[in-house]
């Protein structure tokens, strides 16, 4: 709790550049946008979460974040920079599809992507985090390299909350 009153003092401060409407989305995206803005990355964010999910914060965190930070890592080596994050949603499943460009990409083997970093003890474990939460949450995962991009697609089961049903999705 005390992270995510931090991120969000933080974004307050910054003012929200970007808003898919779900403030602990919103509060982890604005952080990663700033920090790709830093980098030099064209980031474009589309698409709305549901206000009230039901999803865990943490799950929440652990997925965007993760999403995120590989897709800054990854732009910022390649030679033309660019994510493209998408969030979309049904009355009961989440979608979001985040693409970036890259220079070189880890292995992937026996169903999963090793990390082509030096140090493989402390790396490689945000892919599994993200396929752990999306487990959780009886949801699926696909990655694909697409049109030169690494391109990753979560989808999440939820519960329907009164405040998103007038919502443009």
């Amino acid at each position: 709790d005390r992270y995510f009153t931090q991120i969000n003092e933080k974004v307050e401060s910054l003012g929200n550049l970007i808003t898919v409407h779900n403030g602990i989305v919103d509060a982890i995206i604005n952080q990663y946008y700033s920090m790709a803005q830093q980098k030099n990355i064209d980031m474009q964010v589309d698409g709305r979460f549901p206000v009230n999910c039901g999803i865990d914060a943490y799950d929440l965190c652990t997925v965007f974040s993760n999403i995120l930070s590989n897709a800054i890592e990854s732009a910022e080596k390649a030679e033309e920079k660019k994510i493209f994050l998408s969030c979309r949603y049904t009355d009961n499943k989440i979608i979001v599809v985040a693409k970036n460009t890259f220079k070189e990409i880890g292995k992937f083997t026996d169903g999963r992507f090793k990390t082509n970093k030096k140090d493989v003890n402390y790396h490689g474990f945000g892919l599994e985090n993200i396929s752990d939460c999306v487990k959780k949450n009886n949801g699926m995962l696909n990655i694909e390299i697409e049109d030169n991009q690494f391109v990753i697609t979560v989808l999440l089961n939820y519960e329907d909350d009164e405040d998103d049903k007038n919502c443009n999705h």
